[in-house]
């Protein structure tokens, strides 16, 4: 298979010379039949070598550390990932002309995730506990990251992001491009201790067995460093419910989110001009992340008083929630009128909802008058719940309560949203059962002493 040359200095393979290196390396394998796997990834070729093997040389001088970095740490890895990674087999050395160190792995089945994926909230779910199980693998003895490597602060990429707009032209949106940039670059950075980063996740290094996501391969961008690095598959594989069933799994807050999403931007950007020429599978990719990212960057949930007529979606929306957090059905239905929100309701409290793109994602409701104010209802539609969405409620409630004069807040908390409101300095004052084993808290926060 002919492969259209995109680096000035890469270095062109074939399966003769799989078979040469094998016979010189690894004699045991060298009978078995080579067949060029077809592919639109930009640094190695890759062969597939008998049913159970494949062999990944590198293309170009830059990608030849990639090999013994994933024969050092997949095996490491692997025990800790619930999908499956590959299993270096043998390293190789330069010979017959190859000048750089080659890998051999065994052969994952499966199809990319381009189109494959018959769930995509399910594979969100998929992937997203992939990441969490990277991130939480120790990282001790992990190699330092190169500057502007996958996983370093956005502000490292700010000059070839700018750099690679200039040079596209008009064949993207570069004003809107850079306002994106702009947001992305904003948003608070990451201060913890880095976490291990795929760093690629693309439909092209997921593979996906009978419409489920199976694998995750090409570990060549793997780093230490921003856990944002790795929302970049909400805008290369995910859109719209899929996109926020990631984000929930994954609780990225507002900050991570943006830098997520500028982590998929300026990998589009970047490699845009450089394989506008020679890689289309690569332009195609690209241009659809750049896309999803310009129509995100309009998604920002906008908060306001919610309207009358909106109280059977947001009744809908409460005993969504309430379902969420597995209550029973019998439980349910004796608060059918406690969990109503009426026209009336709307009215007379101060509700505030929180909306994107006219879908109502949550809101919150203060009840009462000054001095002491009642949290009446704080409820999230469970797509959004560990997005950030409520402590954006939270905060905006309580500057609400204290323009109208309450010096305190209290109200009923379910228990697992406890921890949540002890987080943001609320206390416990009380409780009430509200059925057996079911303890409903009863917490304050203080607004202004006395």
């Amino acid at each position: 298979m002919a492969r259209t040359r995109m680096h000035a200095d890469e270095i062109t393979t074939d399966p003769q010379l799989v078979r040469r290196l094998l016979a010189g390396q690894f004699p045991e394998w060298a009978d078995l039949p080579v067949l060029q796997v077809e592919s639109y990834g930009t640094d190695h070729d890759i062969y597939r070598v008998g049913d159970r093997l494949s062999v990944r040389l590198p293309r170009i001088g830059w990608a030849e550390s990639q090999a013994a970095r994933e024969a050092e740490w997949l095996p490491r890895l692997a025990p800790h990932l619930p999908l499956a990674v590959p299993g270096p087999l043998g390293l190789g050395r330069p010979a017959e002309g190859y000048p750089f160190a080659w890998s051999v792995h065994e052969w994952l089945p499966g199809e990319n995730a381009n189109g494959t994926l018959h769930d995509l909230e399910s594979a969100a779910v998929d992937l997203a506990g992939f990441v969490r199980a990277l991130r939480r693998v120790d990282t001790s003895g992990a190699h330092p990251r190169p500057r502007g490597a996958r996983g370093a602060p956005l502000a490292e990429l700010d000059a070839s992001v700018r750099r690679a707009v200039t040079d596209l032209g008009d064949r993207i949106d570069g004003p809107a491009t850079l306002r994106s940039w702009a947001e992305s670059l904003a948003a608070p950075a990451w201060t913890d201790d880095g976490v291990w980063v795929h760093g690629d996740l693309l439909p092209g290094n997921l593979l996906v067995v009978d419409g489920r996501l199976s694998a995750v391969i090409d570990f060549g961008g793997l780093n230490v460093g921003d856990p944002a690095c790795d929302l970049q598959p909400a805008w290369n594989v995910f859109a719209g419910a899929s996109r926020d069933r990631f984000r929930a799994e994954l609780a990225a807050d507002d900050a991570t989110w943006l830098r997520g999403r500028g982590w998929a931007l300026a990998q589009a950007v970047i490699a845009m001009p450089y394989y506008w020429d020679t890689n289309p599978g690569m332009i195609r990719q690209t241009s659809h992340a750049l896309r999803q990212v310009l129509a995100d960057g309009t998604d920002t949930p906008v908060l306001r008083r919610a309207e009358p007529h909106e109280a059977d979606a947001l009744t809908a929306l409460t005993h969504r929630s309430k379902a969420h957090w597995g209550y029973p059905r019998d439980v349910l239905d004796r608060w059918r009128d406690l969990l109503t929100i009426t026209a009336g309701t709307i009215r007379a409290d101060h509700v505030v909802v929180a909306e994107r793109a006219g879908v109502l994602l949550g809101y919150y409701r203060l009840h009462g008058a000054a001095p002491d104010g009642e949290l009446a209802d704080l409820f999230l539609d469970p797509p959004v719940i560990g997005t950030g969405l409520g402590r954006t409620l939270w905060e905006h409630a309580v500057a609400t309560a204290r323009e109208r004069g309450f010096r305190t807040l209290t109200w009923e908390s379910d228990p697992n949203a406890e921890p949540f409101y002890r987080h943001l300095g609320a206390e416990r004052i009380g409780g009430r059962e509200v059925a057996p084993g079911r303890v409903l808290p009863i917490m304050r926060t203080v607004l202004a002493h006395p």
